[in-house]
């Protein structure tokens, strides 16, 4: 069981996590936390919205239960990644959430980089044992792959190297 741990990963988690649960903190308006409205009213901005946007407005009843849902994600979702039992199964499931509400927004609003800067930081914070099971599945492993692009040797020869100079 290989656990990366260091001043700088926790630093990261904890830096993701203020993001979100001050923003939620901040979401004052009742069209948030009450009536759910929120996020029926930013696709009502056509300047904002996509076409999948502004067809999900014919759906206010789920709006409301997504704008319900992110809310309390960001509220609650922070504080559950430090739960100290299962946290990676937590962990995993949570990032996951955020990740699909970030997609939820690159598909239905315009809003440049922001979905795709925000869901890097939820990767980035992905648990070492998931991110060893990514490795395993695309049967690569991360350095290997990155010295592969980058045709970089600093770091060490690449594998088909090894085995070509014996």
């Amino acid at each position: 069981d290989k656990r990366y741990f260091s001043i700088f990963s926790a630093a990261l988690i904890i830096q993701v996590c203020l993001v979100y649960f001050f923003g939620a903190l901040l979401k004052t308006d009742p069209s948030w936390s009450v009536t759910g409205t929120a996020i029926y009213t930013a696709l009502s901005l056509e300047q904002f919205s996509t076409g999948l946007g502004r067809a999900l407005l014919g759906w206010p009843s789920l709006l409301r239960i997504a704008t319900l849902c992110v809310y309390y994600l960001e509220l609650v979702g922070p504080l559950l990644l430090f739960v100290p039992w299962k946290n990676r199964r937590i962990r995993e499931i949570l990032i996951l959430s955020f990740v699909a509400v970030h997609l939820g927004i690159a598909a239905t609003m315009k809003l440049g980089v922001f979905p795709w800067i925000s869901t890097l930081g939820w990767v980035l914070i992905l648990p070492s044992e998931t991110l060893d099971m990514f490795e395993r599945v695309l049967g690569l492993k991360a350095t290997e792959s990155a010295l592969q692009a980058t045709g970089d040797r600093r770091m060490g020869p690449l594998r088909s190297e090894e085995h070509t100079s014996e």
